[in-house]
């Protein structure tokens, strides 16, 4: 009867010890699991963050680099130089446009009074031809003088692998907040406006 009582014990105690084993490998997955859950998480809102941040750099340059434009602009309407405004065109612009400096001209006569402020947006396109990309920035500023107020629009490539003479402005237009708000406002007609260039 003794072999008897201790096979009993030792099949109880194989018993415990497999319950208590089962529980410390179930214990055991459930944390690693829930490890495993976190690293996912944290990767994944890391991702996001860097996706966010990549959008938000790229947005930030290219309007950057629309006001720096601008900014150019503004400076050589101040002080109404034609070559400075002319050099900011692409070089296909500057042998494409006819009467370049008398397009100039006119736009520095149509705005009246000192430019004051000026603030606006960009939007922006890009293409990939063949590995070749090309970007394309086009800014819309409002701008107040001590007389009037305008809203400008500028088209340029800030980028063209496939034609770097195309690269710079190639089209400015420019007319009065009043006019641009008339619901029959259209630009490029004459006589609403100045607008110098075109399709580069």
């Amino acid at each position: 009867m003794k072999w008897f009582k201790h096979l009993v014990f030792l099949v109880f105690f194989v018993m415990f010890e497999f319950d208590t084993l089962n529980k410390v490998v179930i214990y055991t997955m459930k944390k690693v699991i829930t490890i495993i859950s976190c690293c996912i998480i944290i990767f994944s809102i890391g991702g996001c963050m860097n996706r966010e941040k990549y959008m938000s750099d790229w947005f930030t340059s290219e309007q950057e680099e629309a006001d720096k434009m601008m900014e150019q602009i503004i400076e050589a309407c101040r002080k109404q130089d034609t070559q400075k405004l002319k050099e900011l065109f692409s070089e296909n612009s500057r042998k494409n446009i006819k009467n370049i400096d008398v397009k100039i001209n006119e736009l520095f006569q149509y705005l009246k009074g000192d430019i004051q402020t000026f603030e606006g947006d960009c939007a922006s396109s890009s293409d990939s031809d063949h590995g070749k990309k090309i970007i394309e920035l086009d800014g819309m500023y409002n701008i107040s003088t001590s007389s009037e107020k305008y809203h400008m629009n500028f088209y340029m490539y800030s980028q063209n692998d496939s034609d770097s003479k195309a690269v710079g402005l190639y089209k400015i237009e420019i007319a009065l907040e009043s006019e641009v708000a008339e619901d029959n406002f259209i630009w490029d007609n004459p006589p609403n406006g100045i607008f110098v260039g075109g399709q580069n």
